[in-house]
């Protein structure tokens, strides 16, 4: 059993360690357009800094503060923020989130489930009669999603990492 479990934490270890090199590309922000608004975290800063990208060069990222219409802002509210490329830790992209919750996927679940189970128990005319009722259910919430769950909610945002700081490796300067 010692051995499997070993063998399993030597896997996944291995995988992480593959995986890690994954968003260590520099070039990666320089396919981003200018104005995309941007997640920056750079050296002991605890929070990262809400801005619109503006320029990415070979050495410095530079973006624009995003301006809160609530907010007492000073002269410095809109100013442009330039991070070194030594200096960032992470960049992240807000982006809308498409991913289908766990109710959708559960609807799908149970229309599959049964669908199969009617073609298995009665055979042909009961697999015919529940695909068309499940047919016409996701026809009837593909043309209007809103009969069911009320007015529209503003979209679910999520960040996406887009660059992370290479580590740096024991022993090298």
């Amino acid at each position: 059993m010692r051995r499997v479990l070993a063998w399993v934490l030597l896997l996944a270890m291995g995988g992480v360690a593959q995986a890690s090199g994954r968003h260590e590309n520099w070039e990666a922000l320089r396919k981003l357009s200018v104005g995309t608004p941007v997640l920056v975290q750079a050296g002991t800063q605890l929070r990262p800094e809400l801005c619109e990208l503006a320029k990415v060069e070979s050495g410095v990222l530079t973006c624009d503060r995003v301006r809160d219409p609530e907010a007492n802002w000073t002269p410095a509210s809109g100013a442009r923020l330039m991070f070194p490329r030594q200096g960032v830790k992470n960049v992240w992209v807000w982006e809308e989130d498409h991913r289908l919750g766990v109710g959708a996927w559960i609807g799908i679940v149970l229309s599959v489930g049964l669908e199969i189970g009617a073609c298995v128990s009665s055979g042909g005319a009961g697999c015919a009669a529940m695909a068309g009722l499940i047919g016409v259910g996701w026809l009837t919430i593909a043309c209007d999603p809103t009969w069911y769950v009320g007015p529209p909610k503003p979209p679910k945002m999520r960040r996406r990492l887009v660059y992370r700081a290479p580590a740096v490796a024991a022993g090298t300067p």
